[in-house]
Formats: C-alpha cells, structure tokens, sequence
C-alpha cells in the first residue's frame, strides 16, 4: 500500500503551478495577456496571434519571426499610441527586408534579383514580401539575357523567384522554388496594332492568360 504525505503533495501541487507560471509568463508578456483576461480571451489571443505568423511565415519566409519580435518590442514601450503593433511590425518588417536581408542573404548563397532598365518585378509586391531572391549564375543568366534583347522595346518582367533563406523552404503555391534556381518570367503580350506590352493581365500577374491562337 501507497502512503501519501498529504503536504509534500499540496507543497508538490502547489511548485507546479508556479513553474507553469513561471514558464508561461515570458509568452504572456509577448502577447500582452494578463490574469484579468478570461480563458476564452486568452485562447483567442494565441491562436490569433499563431495563426498569423504562420500565414506571415508562409507568405515572407521571415514575416512570422518579425511578428513575433515586433510583440515583444510592443511591451518594451511606456507610451502606447494609436495602432502601436502595426507601426511597430511594419517598421520592423521594412528595416529587415530593405536593410538586414539583402546583406545576409549571400551568406545562404542567394541575392536580389539585379533591376536594370532591362530586368524590372513585374509588381513591386514580389519585392516587399521577399519573394526576388535568387542565386548569383541565375542573376548573371538574366543579364545575358538581356544584353540579347536590347535594342527591343521587350523587358524582362519576373514574378515570383525564391525566398531569401534555407534550401527546401518552399514558396508557395511554387513548391519547386525552394533552391534559388527557379524563377518566374512574365508573358509578354502583342495588341492588334503589334504593339508589344509587359503589362499584366492581373494584379499578382498570375491566374489570367491568353488562349493560344
């Protein structure tokens, strides 16, 4: 027979909770969640939040990450303002995506993809959500390619590439962009005049075409 001390278990019982405490206070510093807050609030505050770094990981590679210090950035202020979180992740965002990325991206073997007057995005959007990163022999493939059409009223107008970091890190819906080595060239299109246009046929520049003829 099991004999238990009733206060080693209470004492037990009661270290417990203040690990948990402990454990879990760092979290609801992030998410700005105090004891006030009911169970349902709080469960609404982390899958909200969780859901959106995963949607900003899926989309930027490093916008969930960004997200995430962005929070924890938030707390570290002693005057709140008028749509503080936003401010602050979009400034975070655009310090890391125009400043820090494009100088640690060599070291994973990737870089922007190099604009010329001949090489443009065919929406900026590919820029801004870190979809532009490529290896330097595609970048130097490019070029070629563009001293072959100068002289022409075509440009190279590309959509989606690859992400700056990890090898195997897909870019979705491209599953096979995940290497560096891929990259998406925009149709060029004639009007009846035999005018030629680089101008999308969509926003993203995906998802309308032209039948064959």
């Amino acid at each position: 027979m099991f004999l238990e001390d009733k206060e080693s278990v209470t004492f037990i019982k009661k270290n417990e909770k203040q690990y948990v405490k402990y454990f879990m206070k760092p979290f609801q510093v992030i998410l700005n969640i105090n004891s006030s807050h009911s169970y349902v609030l709080k469960s609404f505050y982390w899958i909200m939040n969780i859901c959106i770094f995963i949607i900003f990981t899926i989309i930027t590679q490093v916008g969930g990450l960004i997200y995430f210090f962005a929070l924890l950035l938030n707390n570290f202020f002693k005057i709140s303002f008028r749509c503080q979180r936003l401010i602050v992740f979009i400034g975070l965002y655009f310090i890391a995506t125009f400043l820090i990325i494009p100088v640690t991206a060599p070291i994973f073997g990737r870089e922007k993809v190099k604009h010329t007057d001949m090489i443009k995005p065919a929406t900026y959007m590919t820029v801004v959500l870190n979809r532009n990163y490529i290896r330097p022999a595609l970048n130097n493939l490019l070029a070629e390619a563009s001293k072959e059409i100068q002289g022409t009223n075509i440009q190279i107008a590309y959509l989606d590439a690859n992400f700056p970091f990890i090898n195997k890190f897909p870019l979705l819906p491209h599953l096979s962009h995940n290497d560096g080595k891929k990259i998406d060239l925009s149709f060029i299109y004639e009007d009846q005049n035999g005018k030629l246009s680089t101008k999308q046929k969509s926003m993203s520049g995906y998802g309308v075409f032209e039948n064959p003829k």
